[in-house]
C-alpha cells in the first residue's frame, strides 16, 4: 500500500521542519489505515476503495502529537 522511498522522503523533511502534524491532500492512495513509521511518526490514510487512485489523504504526525488524538474515522 505504501510507495518505498516517498513516504520516507516525506518523513524526513518532515522531522527537519521539526512539525508535529502534516496533512496532504490529493494523495491517491486506495482504502484506508495506519502506519507506524521508523522515525516512530504515525500516517494515516484515508482513500476511494475504487482503486482509481485518485483523491486521498495523509495525516502524518508526531508520538507528542498522536498523545492528543482522541479518536480516528476515516471517512
Amino acid at each position: 500500500m505504501i510507495e518505498d522511498g516517498i513516504t520516507e522522503q516525506v518523513a524526513l523533511k518532515f522531522r527537519r521542519l521539526k512539525l508535529d502534524v502534516l496533512e496532504i491532500s490529493e494523495t491517491r492512495w486506495t482504502g484506508e489505515g495506519e502506519e507506524k513509521l521508523d522515525t516512530g511518526d504515525l500516517l494515516l490514510y484515508s482513500g476511494k476503495t475504487d482503486n482509481l487512485h485518485h483523491q486521498g489523504k495523509w495525516l502524518m504526525m508526531t508520538p507528542r502529537a498522536r498523545k492528543c488524538l482522541m479518536d480516528w474515522k476515516p471517512i
